[in-house]
């Protein structure tokens, strides 16, 4: 193929849809729902894609969110995106990076009506609010889904630890946070405390 021909057939095409536009086009909008159809002529809805969480999904999945900055007792409207290695918040007003943090690092969350906890590093933690509480579709569900799949985190339990007579609470934990020994038979076991627990 010679490159003048290539020139000449791309021209040769650009101007007969240029004619085209400009002698048989019209501005009127074309109604496509038929007179007597037997299908509804209102426009469908937009069926939103299922949502798929796991890791095969690289790239980030992003959700409107608001954020707590407890620095500043403000919160921030934020974009969290979620990939398979990376959490990150992002303001929207700005487009800064307010927050973020390898996925490696999630140690949990703790979901509760329309926000999220979530526990990361030496048991820091960042809370967010959805921000569609009253959409068709449950944001915190598809985050708490995500993490699932991309972090070694899971869903925080909350125990009730007393102290035994002796004012102790019947294990013992690590300075970061991990669970060594827990007493068989005290309170903390009973709670449902176990060794390699992370506090």
């Amino acid at each position: 193929r010679s490159e003048k021909f290539v020139t000449m057939a791309t021209r040769t095409r650009q101007e007969y849809l240029k004619d085209l536009v400009t002698n048989y086009s019209s501005t009127t909008p074309i109604d496509t729902g038929q007179k007597f159809s037997i299908f509804s002529s209102k426009k469908k809805d937009k069926i939103r894609p299922r949502f798929i969480p796991d890791a095969c999904q690289r790239g980030a999945i992003l959700w409107q969110v608001t954020l707590d900055d407890s620095g500043q007792s403000q919160q921030i409207e934020c974009f969290l995106g979620i990939s398979t290695d990376t959490l990150v918040l992002i303001e929207e007003q700005t487009k800064q990076i307010v927050f973020v943090t390898p996925c490696k690092s999630i140690l949990g969350w703790a979901p509760q009506t329309s926000s999220l906890r979530i526990y990361h590093h030496q048991g820091e933690c960042t809370t967010i609010h959805m921000r569609d509480a009253n959409g068709d579709r449950d944001e915190l569900m598809e985050i708490m889904e995500r993490l699932k799949a991309v972090t070694p985190g899971i869903v925080v339990q909350e125990l009730s630890l007393n102290r035994n007579i002796m004012g102790q609470l019947g294990f013992h934990v690590q300075p970061d946070g991990i669970v060594t020994l827990v007493e068989s038979a005290g309170q903390a076991w009973q709670a449902g405390l176990r060794q390699y627990s992370r506090l």
